[in-house]
């Protein structure tokens, strides 16, 4: 892996991982909110197995975090717009880019790119991604339905934890995802896998290059 550096973005910063010396493969991770600041080296450890398996594909990885995760949606979304734009900047190549999250940072994610298409911005994004995506709050929803409720452009998927391994229900709202992975794999941040082995390779499998 070439040498990490981190940016600065509104609300938050951000760790860009590069697998060469430059960006051509990128994945944009955004962090599960909460109270404080994000502690994005600790976010970077409690990803060590997803970030190995990652590298080992030559993709380029920027963890997105922020100064204040109980901020509100629209603050958070800022960060990641202002991520999407940093790697798309740099970014070396054609190929598009992976945008999701985890918990709260998914939903940050998914308003994130919704609302650039909202505001017809070509956010060059192929695949959305969801692991244990955090149930938006009733003002979350509303601000989520003003712009358009989902990103319409790239895949959408979701991984859980969630271990009944059925399919959402036809006509929910977690039926516009394009397809799914329950995982009976514990999630542990002090163990590296936060996202579980199993459902790295399933995401990493559907957004190779």
């Amino acid at each position: 892996m070439a040498k990490a550096y981190d940016i600065q973005l509104p609300y938050g910063s951000g760790r860009v991982l590069p697998a060469k010396d430059y960006i051509s493969k990128p994945v944009i991770l955004v962090a599960d909110g909460g109270p404080g600041a994000t502690d994005l080296g600790g976010l970077e450890k409690s990803l060590s197995s997803f970030l190995t398996q990652a590298e080992a594909q030559g993709l380029d990885v920027c963890l997105v975090g922020f100064d204040n995760g109980e901020r509100s949606l629209r603050d958070l979304a800022d960060a990641v717009q202002g991520a999407v734009n940093r790697i798309n900047s740099e970014r070396i190549g054609s190929e598009r880019l992976v945008v999701g999250g985890v918990g709260r940072g998914a939903v940050v994610a998914r308003y994130a790119l919704t609302k650039l298409e909202y505001d017809s911005y070509d956010h060059e994004t192929k695949v959305y991604y969801a692991f244990n995506a955090a149930e938006p709050s009733a003002q979350e929803a509303k601000s989520l339905d003003q712009v358009g409720g989902w990103p319409q452009r790239p895949m959408k998927l979701q991984l859980t934890s969630d271990s009944t391994g059925s399919a959402p229900e036809p006509g929910s709202a977690e039926d516009n995802y394009d397809d799914y992975f329950f995982t009976a794999s514990s999630s542990s941040s002090k163990t590296g896998t936060l996202l579980p082995e199993d459902a790295t390779q399933w995401l990493l499998d559907r957004v190779s290059y």
